[in-house]
């Protein structure tokens, strides 16, 4: 049964672990484009049982990371640079959409606010699940349970991305995330429309130009063994939806 929040729910924390190594195994070509994928192949490769791989089958299938060839054998998709500049095109989608509904409905931004507060001086690892926290928080005060999903379905794929550029900036990351997101907050609070989404524009165009250095890493085959994903980040406070960012 698939859950609310875009994913396929998974019965354990080994599981949801391993489906993050398959995800970033996938992203960073340690499993080749075209390679077959049985449950007895992940059995022994990751270490698991075979009762939760048909699960993790099911997101990757989901994510679209990989595709049924039948008898229950997985082929893995190509990640290519057009996948990623889509990926960003559909997240800048998704997002902006968003604002414009923001602005729209003239929701109250106290949420937002709430969130730094809550994340203020805590950005660990790059800020990776922090970021996806916050943005996730903009799409959710939308009120549009399409975007939310929609979000949902990408996000383990914008934190593998993320991740495979900690080890080149992850105290740059760290040290701007504060400023960068409350930049975004302010305008939604004080600025126009048109204003508002050119700071995410912004937001956005750096995130890219991030996201393509990894992706040179990937097709050079440089990619850090350091790329760990954490399994979430829990926040504490009062935000509904969003206690808990990450994501299987």
């Amino acid at each position: 049964m698939e859950s609310m929040s875009g994913s396929v729910p998974l019965r354990s924390a080994t599981s949801e672990a391993i489906l993050r190594e398959i995800r970033a195994d996938i992203i960073t070509r340690k499993l080749k484009p075209g390679q077959k994928l049985t449950e007895q192949s992940v059995c022994e490769k990751y270490g698991i049982s075979r009762s939760p791989v048909r699960t993790i089958f099911q997101q990757l299938e989901k994510e679209g990371m990989v595709i049924m060839l039948g008898n229950g054998c997985k082929q893995i998709v190509p990640f290519e640079r057009s996948d990623l500049l889509d990926l960003y095109d559909y997240r800048h989608y998704i997002e902006t959409n968003a604002v414009k509904n923001i602005f729209e409905s003239r929701r109250r931004y106290a949420p937002l606010i709430r969130l730094m507060e809550l994340l203020d001086g805590k950005a660990q690892n790059g800020g990776i699940a922090e970021d996806i926290a916050f943005h996730r928080a903009v799409i959710e005060m939308s009120g549009n349970r399409y975007m939310i999903n929609a979000y949902a379905t990408i996000a383990p794929t914008l934190y593998t991305i993320f991740s495979i550029n900690v080890p080149l900036y992850r105290q740059q990351f760290t040290d701007e995330y504060n400023s960068r997101h409350m930049t975004l907050v302010q305008s939604l609070m004080n600025d126009t429309l048109d204003v508002c989404l050119g700071k995410f524009d912004e937001h956005h165009d750096y995130a890219l130009k991030k996201a393509l250095v990894a992706m040179d890493m990937i097709e050079k085959g440089s990619v850090s063994e350091e790329i760990e994903p954490k399994p979430r980040i829990v926040i504490e406070g009062e935000l509904p939806g969003c206690e808990e960012a990450l994501l299987n």
